[in-house]
Order: C-alpha cells, then sequence, then structure tokens
C-alpha cells in the first residue's frame, strides 16, 4: 500500500498542515510513523478519508456530522444528515434573501432620490426600523437565530401594499426640473469647492470608468477617472455635477465655457417625453437623440430655439 508524506497530502489536496493536524486530532483521520520515513504519513485509507472529508467541508457538512459518516458510511445515515443540512440551507437562503430584498430596497430608495448628498439619516425611520425588526444582530448562524415567522413578517413588510415603493414614490413625483452643470476635468475640485462654500458633505462620485461599458460609445482610458454623475442639493436646488468627455457619449455635446448649465426634466411616461423632446427641438438642434438608456427608459438632450440646453429623461 503506497504511503504518501505530509507534503504530498498537503500538495494533492491543496490543505495546509495546520488543517491535516485538526483533522487528526478531530479524530477524522489517522496518520502513523513507519520504517524509512522521518515524519508522518499517510496510508491510502487515510487518504481516501481525507478526500472525502474535503468534499464534504466543501458542502458545509459540519465536522461532527463528518465524524459519523465516516464512522457509519451507510447510505441511510448520509441521507439524514444530507437532509437535515439542506433544511438547514433552505431557512439560510430564507433569511439571506430577505435581507438581500431589504438591501435591494434600499439601494432603490438611495438611486431615487435626487439629490445623493446623503447621511444615515434614512436609516433611522421606524418602518425601516420595523423592517429589519426581525433580523438578528449576529452575522453567524442567521438560520438559528431567525424564524420562519419573523422572516415572514420581514417580507411581508417588505412587499406589503401599505409600503410604497421608492420608484411609486419616485413616478409620482414626476415630472421635476433640476440643473445639470458641465466641466472639463475639473468637476470633482468645483464640487468640494461647492462643498466647503455651502458647508455640505461632499456627495458620493461615480466616474465613467465605473459604468456599465458601451461598445458603441466608448470612453477613452484617459477619462475614466472624469465625473460622470455626482448630485448636490444646494439650498433648495438639486444641481447634477459632471465632467464632458471628448469622447464617448457626450462627444456632441462639447465643454464651452459660459454655456455649460443645462436645465434637466424627468418626466412619467414615453408618450409625454416624446412630446416635449419634439417639441423643443423645433428650430433648434439635437445634441443627443432620444434613445433608451440603462439609467432611463428615454434619455436624449436638445438645444431649443433660444439656445437653451434641456437633458431629458422618460421614466
Amino acid at each position: 500500500m503506497e504511503l504518501q508524506t505530509v507534503s504530498m497530502v498537503m500538495k494533492k489536496f491543496g490543505i495546509s498542515s495546520r488543517m491535516l493536524s485538526y483533522y487528526e486530532q478531530a479524530g477524522l483521520i489517522k496518520s502513523q510513523k513507519t520504517t524509512g520515513y522521518s515524519y508522518r504519513v499517510f496510508d491510502q485509507v487515510a487518504v481516501n478519508h481525507l478526500q472525502q472529508i474535503i468534499v464534504l467541508r466543501k458542502l458545509q457538512i459540519p465536522v461532527k456530522q463528518i465524524r459519523v459518516i465516516l464512522s457509519n458510511p451507510k447510505a441511510a445515515t448520509m441521507v439524514e444528515i444530507f437532509q437535515k443540512n439542506i433544511h438547514d440551507i433552505d431557512g439560510e437562503i430564507t433569511a439571506l434573501s430577505t435581507i438581500r430584498n431589504i438591501l435591494t430596497r434600499f439601494v432603490g430608495e438611495l438611486e431615487q432620490i435626487t439629490s445623493l448628498n446623503l447621511n444615515l439619516d434614512f436609516l433611522g425611520g421606524d418602518s425601516v426600523l420595523a423592517l429589519t425588526g426581525a433580523l438578528s444582530l449576529t452575522q453567524k448562524n442567521i438560520k438559528e437565530n431567525v424564524t420562519m415567522n419573523e422572516l415572514d413578517k420581514a417580507s411581508e413588510l417588505l412587499s406589503g401594499e401599505h409600503n410604497e415603493s421608492a420608484r411609486d414614490r419616485f413616478m409620482n413625483a414626476l415630472p421635476q426640473a433640476a440643473m445639470d452643470i458641465t466641466f472639463d476635468g475639473n468637476c470633482r475640485e468645483v464640487m468640494e469647492f461647492y462643498a466647503k462654500v455651502f458647508k455640505i458633505e461632499m456627495p458620493h462620485v461615480l466616474t465613467f470608468g465605473e459604468l456599465p461599458p458601451d461598445p458603441d460609445n466608448p470612453i477613452a482610458e484617459s477619462e475614466k477617472d472624469r465625473v460622470a454623475v455626482a448630485d448636490m442639493r444646494i439650498y433648495n436646488a438639486n444641481i447634477r455635477f459632471f465632467d464632458c468627455p471628448s469622447s464617448g457619449v457626450l462627444n456632441n455635446c462639447p465643454f464651452v465655457v459660459g454655456n455649460n448649465i443645462n436645465l434637466r426634466l424627468e418626466i412619467a411616461g414615453a408618450a409625454e417625453t416624446t412630446r416635449v423632446f419634439n417639441e423643443l427641438k423645433e428650430g433648434g438642434a439635437i445634441l443627443i437623440e432620444l434613445q433608451e438608456q440603462f439609467f432611463a427608459a428615454l434619455h436624449g438632450i436638445v438645444k431649443d430655439r433660444f439656445g437653451v440646453n434641456w437633458n431629458i429623461l422618460g421614466h
């Protein structure tokens, strides 16, 4: 029977000597010393057990249950243990799914707010506390800390009719008018200056390099660190700042000092969006054709007959 050294076993299974020692101390495998070898070695039975252990551990089977399987390797024993773990995993999935849904809701809430100049106040509402009330403060063993009734309650709060979605509230608030200001690579500097002047926090900044890639409108590598969008609320005005790259989707709207302020319209419905866009373009010029975008159902930029730029988004 071929014997394998610790280093051979470590290399074969990609595990550490510390892990091997742990499995030995747990009584799952047994090494031996034999003539001709200065160090511990493992026979084929131990190597086979080790492979089984590694497979089971990768399937998240606890060491305690692995010990039972190795000592009583009958199909009925394994089926019982596997079914118990499937049940536990189902509970874990349900708990994590609820957490995911709550986090998704938070993302939706934040994305639909015009101004990104936020702090953590939105987590202070009673409705948010009720929504997360079923979840444990302990990160580990979610299934042991959250009952199915509690998860059902959280899910009900999450999807209940009394909870108007962020999208619904956003749509009900349309149409909206705001302002866009473009810059030529110094957008961050400008925003930091305004944040200091108006004593507000520097908002989150999304760069062109962080946007989903668009093969039809590529952004030059040298311009990917430019600001693609950042919203700031100054007093009661919602202002969107961004750098205008010389390449990509905004190449029809070059930066011009003194003419870098656009009005932004957020409109509900494709028909109304198209109507407004078409009427504004009469006698004017289309800078970006009205079309679907990842950030809006429809988006286009038009200069009206009076030289005013309109950034139009339809939802």
